[in-house]
């Protein structure tokens, strides 16, 4: 009989697995998104060359490939470019790739990395964006309210 602490830790593993897809997928439509080019010169630091948004993009494709049947990749380029179409895919394939695609996270941790502040700092500009454009009109209403005051003595 397994104890609480296995059953735990496969929800772990389980909750960890799915992060996966999610963030691999998130990462992938953002990249297509942006339609990277080939560097033009690999930058070699620490004993590494640095990762690429091409490079991660080519190992998802290859490991998709590998993994699926030839009408589920088929179906998988079709659906998996974007975040919200992702969703279609059957539970099958979501698994295979999740198994597959575990050992792409370390390995592009900076370019996750690099994604979530471009995120976050878009995200930082919409709201700033929103909060301005809400301050203009507020501003706006109180001048055509004045305005509408100040031109109903007038009238009389």
């Amino acid at each position: 009989m397994p104890s609480s602490f296995d059953q735990t830790e496969s929800l772990v593993v389980t909750e960890e697995v799915q992060d996966v897809f999610k963030g691999v997928t998130a990462l992938f439509a953002y990249y297509v998104l942006l339609n990277p080019q080939v560097r033009s010169r690999a930058k070699y630091r620490c004993g590494e060359i640095d990762t690429d948004p091409v490079d991660f993009l080519c190992d998802v494709s290859i490991k998709a490939k590998r993994c699926l049947t030839p009408v589920e990749f088929a179906l998988w380029e079709r659906l998996g470019c974007t975040e919200d179409s992702a969703t279609l895919l059957s539970p099958e394939i979501k698994a295979k790739l999740r198994l597959a695609w575990a050992n792409l996270v370390p390995g592009y941790y900076l370019l996750f990395k690099s994604a979530q502040k471009n995120w976050d700092r878009d995200q930082r500009k919409l709201r700033k964006a929103q909060a301005e454009a809400e301050q203009l009109l507020t501003t706006q209403d109180e001048t055509d309210y004045a305005q509408t005051d100040q031109e109903e003595p007038n009238a009389a």
